[in-house]
C-alpha cells in the first residue's frame, strides 16, 4: 500500500527511538487517506448530497492528539485538542518522554498516527483522534444518548474510509501487551455509545505471540433515505497500547529499542463535550 504519509510514521519512529534503550514493547497505528464521500440517493431530485455543521457555533468537531505514560500511576499526559469544520485535519502533536517509556500521537491532513514503548514495570498510551462534537441526552427508559453536532442531508449517503498501517512487538515469554488499532465510526440520529457503527482493525502481541504488523482499510456507511436532514456523529482514531507487567522477566537479549515495534481504547476513553 502506497504510504502518503510515510513522514508521520518517521516522525514517530524517532520520537519513540528517544527513550531509553531497555524499553521492551512497543506499537505504532497509522492511518491514512481518511476520506469522506457522499452520494446521492435521489439523483433525479436536483438536490445535491450534502452535510455540515448544524449551527456556526456548535456544529464544529473536535480533533486531539494525546500520549500518556505510567509506571501503575501517572507520569505524564500530553494533549493536544483543537476545533476544525471539516478535513483536512488541522495539524498537532502530542508527546511525552521518561527514560523508561513514551508515547507520542500525531494528526494532520488526512493522517493520524500514534505510537507508545515501555520498559519493564511501565506502561505507555499513544491516540490521535477526531471526532465530531456531541450533544448529550436520557432516552425514554434513561439510557444515555449522543448525537453528533454534524447534519446529513436528507438522500445522501455517507461513507468515511481510512488506509491504516498497524505494528506491535513484544518479545516472547514476556509479562505484557502491546497492541495498535485503528478504527472509523458514526451514527445518524441520538443513539447510545454502543449503537454506532464500526469498521475497527486492530493487532496484538503478547506472550504467545511476539510481533506481528497489518495494513488495510477500514469503512463506514450512514445513509439518510429521509427528505430531512439528521444529526449526523462521525469519528477516526489511531491508538496504541504497550505495558510490561513488574513481574515480567524478559529473556537475556530480548530487550529492544522503543519505537521498532512498527487498545483498542474504548470509544468513551475521551468523551468529546
Amino acid at each position: 500500500m502506497a504510504r502518503k504519509h510515510a513522514c508521520l510514521a518517521g516522525l514517530l519512529f524517532g520520537l519513540a527511538n528517544s527513550a531509553a534503550a531497555q524499553v521492551v514493547a512497543s506499537a505504532a497505528a497509522e492511518m491514512q487517506h481518511i476520506r469522506i464521500e457522499l452520494f446521492d440517493l435521489n439523483p433525479g431530485d436536483g438536490i445535491a448530497p450534502w452535510f455540515g455543521p448544524a449551527t456556526a457555533e456548535s456544529g464544529w468537531a473536535a480533533a486531539q492528539a494525546d500520549a500518556t505514560m505510567t509506571k501503575w500511576a501517572d507520569l505524564g499526559l500530553d494533549i493536544q485538542v483543537g476545533d476544525f469544520s471539516g478535513l483536512p485535519i488541522e495539524s498537532a502533536n502530542a508527546q511525552v518522554f521518561n527514560p523508561e517509556a513514551s508515547a507520542s500521537a500525531l494528526r494532520g491532513g488526512d493522517g493520524l498516527a500514534a505510537s507508545s514503548s515501555a520498559n519493564l514495570g511501565y506502561a505507555a498510551n499513544g491516540y490521535a483522534w477526531f471526532a465530531s462534537r456531541l450533544t448529550y441526552s436520557t432516552g425514554p427508559n434513561g439510557e444515555n444518548l449522543q448525537a453528533g453536532q454534524f447534519v446529513l442531508g436528507p438522500f445522501t449517503r455517507l461513507q468515511l474510509s481510512a488506509d491504516y498501517w498497524l505494528a506491535a512487538t513484544l518479545p516472547a515469554g514476556t509479562d505484557g501487551t502491546a497492541r495498535a488499532t485503528a478504527i472509523v465510526y458514526g451514527a445518524l440520529g441520538a443513539v447510545t455509545p454502543d449503537g454506532m457503527s464500526t469498521d475497527m482493525a486492530s493487532i496484538v502481541s503478547s506472550a504467545d505471540q511476539a510481533g506481528s504488523s497489518s495494513t488495510g482499510s477500514v469503512s463506514i456507511s450512514l445513509s439518510n433515505a429521509g427528505d430531512a436532514a439528521q444529526a449526523l456523529l462521525i469519528g477516526a482514531q489511531a491508538s496504541t497500547i504497550t505495558v510490561i507487567n513488574p513481574s515480567a522477566v524478559p529473556e537475556p537479549g530480548t530487550a529492544v529499542l522503543g519505537g521498532l515495534g512498527l487498545l483498542a481504547l474504548a470509544l468513551r476513553r475521551h468523551r468529546v463535550g
